[in-house]
């Protein structure tokens, strides 16, 4: 697992050995010069172009939990750099670095959801395709219900944030929390497509 803890270091050495990778970094997509884009390790970051340069051919699956957030184009640029980020993005990166399937978000679902969603996902991937286990941890995602929401992941959910929980990150902490308290309200928490429809494959399903 890639976190937020990791430096450069850590993080090549880490790329030599293995084979999954989880990665939940903050990503900053610049649409300007989208290879001069950063992955977020903390007190460093590694470059786009840096990660198309690496080849760690024993990985096979990286899993990218964030969406990436952008940096503003000019006007003048922003019609090349929307073709540009077709091509040029984290999930290709990964693939050029020899991993054979992608997972990451088209968008931000919210962290709550993915990391419900993550769960789902590598439980059906232990017996399944990368491809079907998206597919199944979608589905049931979206047909979790409240109670199993409460009963199940609210108490590892709020255990993990008080794990983390520091004076810096009170407020997103409290704010987690705030959302977490108004999907209980709701007999199918995640039945919207906003939440289950996000994660989508890039490479070999």
């Amino acid at each position: 697992m890639l976190n937020d803890n990791i430096n450069l270091n850590q993080y090549q050495k880490l790329l030599k050995s293995a084979q999954v990778l989880y990665i939940g970094n903050p990503m900053s997509f610049n649409m300007d010069n989208p290879l001069s884009s950063q992955l977020n390790l903390g007190t460093e970051s590694i470059s786009l172009q840096d990660l198309f340069n690496m080849r760690s051919p024993q990985i096979l699956e990286v899993f990218i939990s964030r969406c990436q957030t952008y940096t503003t184009a000019s006007d003048q640029n922003r019609t090349s750099s929307l073709i540009d980020q077709q091509f040029i993005n984290f999930s290709s990166a990964f693939l050029g670095m020899g991993a054979t399937t992608v997972i990451y978000p088209q968008w931000s679902a919210g962290e709550i959801p993915t990391a419900i969603f993550s769960q789902f996902y590598y439980q059906y991937r232990q017996e399944l395709s990368p491809l079907e286990a998206l597919k199944q941890a979608q589905i049931r995602l979206r047909s979790l219900t409240k109670t199993e929401l409460m009963e199940t992941y609210q108490p590892e959910l709020e255990s993990y944030f008080e794990q983390v929980k520091t004076p810096e990150n009170l407020k997103q902490i409290n704010d987690q929390k705030t959302i977490l308290a108004s999907l209980n309200l709701q007999e199918f928490p995640f039945a919207n497509p906003y939440y289950w429809a996000a994660f989508t494959l890039s490479g070999l399903g």
